[in-house]
């Protein structure tokens, strides 16, 4: 137990802890991003948080998806109508045969 003891009492000499006001400052988040439009002489200006901004950009991906489903939806709708209307063909064919 002594031993313990003793290792105990050194581990602060032996450990090199650091403060936190000794690691360096943290990055400068700016409180806003500026987005400028020119057109002509006019200019027009815009700032945006930049969680504001964060959400515009994570809309862009699902818009992007979405146009991809819409895309795929109209090539195979096509199919898809085609086969449910021979198939409803084949039911009333079907059904004509079996009322004989």
């Amino acid at each position: 137990m002594s031993s313990y003891r003793r290792a105990w009492r050194k581990a602060p000499e032996v450990c090199s802890c650091r403060l936190a006001t000794d690691f360096r400052s943290r990055r400068n988040i700016p409180a806003h991003y500026s987005i400028s439009f020119g057109r002509g002489e006019r200019v027009r200006t815009f700032a945006l948080r930049p969680s504001v901004l964060a959400g515009l950009l994570s809309i862009v991906p699902l818009l992007a998806l979405g146009c991809l489903a819409l895309t795929l939806l109209f090539i195979f709708r096509d199919d898809l109508l085609a086969s449910l209307m021979s198939r409803q063909a084949e039911m009333a064919a079907m059904r004509t045969q079996s009322s004989r």
